[in-house]
This record gives structure tokens, sequence and C-alpha cells, in this order.
């Protein structure tokens, strides 16, 4: 009379007994069914807490999982990116150290080491932005510090802060440091050396001042004394009040017909 199951009928030796425990060997095995590999096709020795040997296990440190086909991690632990077989080591990421983005745990994209978050958008740049305000790299954001717009094609600026003037691309002109408000559409050179003034100039008259802002005396290019006259100091009434052009000896005309010559 057989005192084994059919599973271990043939296994009622000495010899046939578990290679790591004195159970019955499993069937085509050297060990018995707790320490088999549970893999298919598999006789290989695994742990009594484990379902799969070292070959067939996911090699994540204390995963028990079965490996996905032709990879050495299981559906858990393996790379997200289509068709790569390396494995994720840390339980909040979905990509292997190649595929995910440098500065955070999302999908780089093609070709990159960044997401498309963290990607610059300069057509074909494959740099990481400046920072989280821009959308840009350092390369390709307005030159400016405080501006985090796309510089122009050739240029260093934006399009905002990039003079208007035909094939020039300096700076345009400020009144003060905070490069937000109080700025014109010309750069120094195409912009009246007025305080405060930011109105284009004609270059071809060598004139370094506004229609505005330019003494209106004969051919003279220098600026105005003040807002109240049309005149430099030089063409003025030299009468502090008086806004008028000089006749002759620094006096307007209305002035030396009231004796002042």
């Amino acid at each position: 009379m057989y005192i084994f199951c059919w599973e271990h009928i043939y296994s009622n030796k000495e010899k046939d007994k578990c290679k790591h425990c004195d159970n019955v060997i499993q069937y085509g095995s050297n060990y018995c069914n707790n320490h088999t590999c549970q893999y298919d096709t598999c006789n290989n020795f695994k742990g009594s807490n484990e379902s799969f040997c070292y070959i067939h296990k996911c090699r994540l440190n204390n995963c028990n999982n079965m490996i996905e086909m032709d990879c050495n991690y299981c559906y858990s632990h393996l790379c997200g990116w289509e068709d790569c077989k390396n494995g994720v080591y840390k339980s909040n990421e979905k990509y292997c150290s190649e595929h995910k983005c440098y500065r955070c745990h999302d999908r780089c994209c093609q070709n990159t080491e960044f997401c498309q978050n963290h990607l610059c958008r300069y057509l074909n740049c494959s740099n990481e932005i400046y920072n989280d305000m821009t959308k840009y790299c350092y390369s390709h954001k307005c030159d400016l510090t405080d501006c985090y717009n796309m510089v122009i094609d050739n240029g260093l600026y934006c399009k905002i802060h990039t003079c208007h003037e035909l094939a020039c691309s300096k700076c345009i002109k400020f009144i003060d440091d905070s490069h937000i408000k109080n700025f014109g559409q010309y750069c120094d050179d195409h912009s009246c050396q007025s305080s405060k003034c930011f109105k284009k100039i004609d270059n071809h008259k060598n004139i370094d001042f506004c229609c505005e802002h330019v003494c209106q005396y004969d051919a003279c290019t220098y600026e105005i004394a003040d807002n109240k006259t049309k005149y430099c100091h030089l063409h003025k009434c030299d009468l502090h009040d008086c806004p008028n052009m000089v006749d002759s000896n620094m006096y307007c005309k209305i002035h030396i017909d009231h004796g002042y010559l």
C-alpha cells in the first residue's frame, strides 16, 4: 500500500528528500514544493517566504513579485518608458534614472533629460528651464533679470525689450532699474536723451533729442532749457521766467523793448 499521494509517489526514498529540508521533493525538481520556484517550467530553489527563485524574482530588494518577460523586474518596478527594461527603485517614481526628468519624477521628453514642464520651449532646445518662472533656458530667455519671455532670433532680449528700430538688437531705454514700468520702444542710441523721454530721434540729423526737446533756434542741437520754453539755455531769454528766444545780448525782443538791453 502506498503511503504517498500521486504527486509524491515517486519520491519515497531518502535520496528524494528536498535538498533544503526534510520534505519530499516536487516531481521533476530537487526541492520540495515549498522551496521550488513557481515560475512556469522552473525547478530552481526559492526561499520558503518567496514565490520565485533569484532568476525569476524581481531584482528590487524585498520584492517577491515575478519578473516581466525578458527583463529583471516585475511590472510594478519596471520603467514606464516604452520597451525599457530598467528598474525603478523608488516607490513614488514611474521611470528609471535614464528616462525620468532630472528635476522631478516625471517622464522626460525624447532625447532630453527633462520633462515637458522643465524643458526649454525654444525650438529644438534640450536645455533645462532657467527657473520655474519661465519656460525657457538661460540662453533663450530675455537677458533682463526680471523678464522671463523668449528672446528674439539672434538677439539677447525679448520682443518687448528689444529696440524697435530696424536692424537694432539693443535693449530699450528705461527710466529706472525696475525693468517693469516706464520704458519706451527704442534703445538709448535711438531714443531722445532728455530725461524721462522715450520718443524716437532722427539719427540722420545727428541730433540727440526729439522735436519736442531740441532747441528750435536755427540749427541748434542742444536740449531745451525746460518744458516752459522751446529754446536751450544759450538761446532763450536770460530772464528766469521768460521762455522767448533771445534777440541780442541775452534778452528777447520784448524785454529789450522794456529796457533790459
